[in-house]
């Protein structure tokens, strides 16, 4: 048990995850955002939570609609990735 504690603190998206909790909580309050999102905790009045249940292009729920929430998730991550690595790059310097 102690062996999978140790494995699980010392693994890198642990020490991530706890490198951007000490520095940028920017960066994480912007997923917290996209989780409350989705969950219905923030924007739930205006319906934001289907957006991604169901999202719609040209009026109808298809294959482009959700290409394009997955192209938006997709550059979401892209961006975060770089600007942590950006970010963390610079800090060592």
């Amino acid at each position: 048990m102690r062996k999978k504690l140790t494995d699980i603190l010392y693994s890198f998206p642990f020490q991530l995850l706890t490198l951007h909790l000490r520095g940028n909580l920017l960066l994480i309050g912007v997923w917290v955002l996209l989780a409350l999102m989705v969950v219905g905790k923030f924007g739930g009045g205006f319906g934001l939570r289907y957006l991604f249940l169901s999202p719609e292009y040209v009026g109808e729920v298809g294959f482009m609609s959700f290409f394009y929430v997955g192209v938006g998730f997709g550059g979401l991550v892209m961006n975060w990735n770089l600007t942590t690595y950006l970010l963390s790059s610079t800090l060592a310097i």
